[in-house]
């Protein structure tokens, strides 16, 4: 069977949309990104005050894992509504956890910006880390972050409790593990 040029790019172009649709379709099918229940995946990296960190070095607290970037304005607003959480309940006792504590991981690429609103913003809590690979992180792709602000909040063990928490929420979500 021989088509004609217009029938071969009106099968091309079907072919492609279906294709395409089959792909977006997979996509959804084969996240990746870490659900509630499973255990966090392992990372380290350089903390902005330039010491090493491991994931590892928290398990006995409960953790909330934070991507975010200095240039967009809802991952500020958000660390600013984090500033007030991590104050609240950093020295809390909860159960079968010792303390509250946050990691923030950046996607910025330039050093530059990062560093002047690191040094403009007073954050309490230390770990704060920064490739300067932006998507292309690691870290990124461990936790197949594709928007920010995103979190994970983690028990004790490591595991991830709950995702996507913000103010509010986070505060509920952290009393229930309150020791009374």
């Amino acid at each position: 069977m021989v088509l004609t040029l217009p029938e071969l790019i009106k099968n091309k172009i079907t072919y492609g949309i279906v294709l395409g649709f089959a792909m977006i379709s997979l996509n959804f099918l084969i996240d990746k990104e870490p659900e509630i229940g499973s255990q966090c995946p392992d990372f380290s990296g350089k903390l902005y005050n330039n010491k090493d960190f491991n994931i590892k070095q928290l398990k006995g607290s409960y953790t909330l894992i934070q991507f975010w970037a200095s240039w967009d304005l809802p991952s500020l607003t958000n660390n600013l509504d984090l500033t007030t959480t991590y104050l609240k309940y950093k020295d809390n006792k909860f159960i079968d956890g010792k303390k509250f504590n946050i990691v923030s991981i950046s996607i910025d690429q330039k050093q530059e910006t990062y560093h002047v609103v690191m040094a403009r913003e007073v954050y309490p809590w230390p770990y704060f880390i920064c490739d300067f690979n932006g998507w292309k992180s690691t870290l990124i792709d461990s936790f197949q972050v594709e928007l920010i602000p995103t979190n994970f909040l983690l028990n004790p063990k490591g595991e991830i409790i709950a995702k996507n928490l913000y103010k509010d929420d986070l505060e509920t979500e952290l009393k229930k593990y309150l020791n009374k």
